[in-house]
């Protein structure tokens, strides 16, 4: 919690970040000087009310976002170590990702409807991903069958997510930790490849479940989060028995059936095979040349009519405006939709 005198110099950098604007890019826009702005964002000057409502449609954030009070320190921010995203790009992300995150707090707060604590495991050399998988499924009473909403059975679990809205490409999924509180961000543009997103979301489950160990490399931590999603995602009796016992071949038309099955690309299951040692490295290698040829490393076959969805946050605040613990209004500013919009969807309410 920021002290009172602080708060909004902290909220006018992170809504500058979050616009990915400089002071002298918003100083053009607004026909002031920088110098003026500057003395905003250190706090030795405060805007009058006609100047914070400028700065505010300047950015793209209503007023209140300069005065909310609860930021989540996010950390352990994992972001892919090959990323082609600009410091700039990571920081907006990072940033609109601490305003959604305190927007859900303070929901949850209001609601008293805080969720339990997010269980998590000590790094082991010793063990490996897919005995965490194995005992993370056991734990949560998940069987060896596929999950048909992995996003949903996080947020039933206590991740809380956001589901960001871009379409970069170059960005993918993040999780943080916060005490013993987890989040996950997810990148709105992997909804047109569920596959993927279910691998982005259980690799950064990974992430959330192991915490840093300083005696792991980047590229360990990265390749645990891997092998845990793939061993998460195909248990390894199912898929075995699905796929088959130490294939020398296998056709397009026997893998469509076991993506559909699991919900993951064909590279990954097959990827997923090799590891299990169900196909040879030669196969493996001969896979990823057809592969490449076919052009399935942009766009593989589809067959997965999945679900990847969670609305725990909108219910939250929803429920919360009809049960009168907030107004209508406070209510459309936590969800950030006019408020028009949030009276339409809850004219039908019953």
């Amino acid at each position: 919690m920021q002290p009172a005198t602080d708060i909004f110099p902290v909220r006018f950098r992170q809504a500058r970040a979050i616009a990915r604007r400089s002071l002298r890019e918003l100083a053009s826009d607004l026909h002031v000087s920088h110098t003026l702005l500057n003395r905003y964002e250190t706090g030795a000057a405060k805007p009058v009310a006609s100047m914070l409502l400028k700065i505010a449609d300047a950015l793209g954030v209503a007023p209140d976002f300069f005065f909310r009070r609860e930021q989540p320190a996010l950390q352990e921010i994992r972001f892919r170590k090959k990323s082609a995203l600009g410091a700039r790009e990571k920081r907006s992300i990072e940033e609109r990702a601490k305003d959604f995150f305190s927007r859900y707090l303070e929901i949850e707060q209001i609601a008293a409807h805080e969720t339990p604590p997010f269980p998590r495991f000590e790094a082991s050399r010793e063990r490996s991903p897919e005995a965490w998988a194995q005992r993370l499924r056991e734990d949560w009473h998940l069987g060896d069958d596929p999950i048909p909403n992995l996003q949903q059975l996080l947020e039933n679990k206590g991740v809380k997510i956001f589901e960001i809205d871009t379409d970069n490409e170059k960005f993918d999924g993040f999780s943080a930790v916060c005490g013993d509180a987890a989040f996950l961000v997810i990148a709105s543009w992997l909804k047109k490849d569920l596959p993927r997103k279910r691998m982005t979301l259980a690799h950064e489950l990974g992430h959330l479940l192991v915490a840093q160990d300083a005696s792991f490399s980047e590229e360990e931590h990265e390749a645990f989060a891997d092998a845990f999603a793939s061993a998460f995602l195909m248990p390894r009796d199912t898929f075995s028995k699905m796929f088959g016992w130490r294939r020398s071949r296998v056709s397009l038309s026997e893998l469509l059936p076991v993506k559909a099955y699991f919900g993951v690309s064909i590279a990954a299951l097959m990827y997923r095979a090799r590891v299990l040692e169900l196909i040879s490295e030669s196969s493996f290698r001969q896979f990823c040349i057809v592969r490449n040829k076919l052009g399935w490393r942009k766009k593989e076959p589809d067959c997965y009519r999945g679900e990847e969805s969670s609305s725990r946050f909108e219910r939250l605040v929803k429920k919360s405006v009809q049960e009168a613990e907030i107004s209508e209004s406070k209510g459309a500013a936590l969800l950030g939709v006019p408020l028009a919009k949030l009276r339409k969807e809850l004219a039908n309410a019953v």
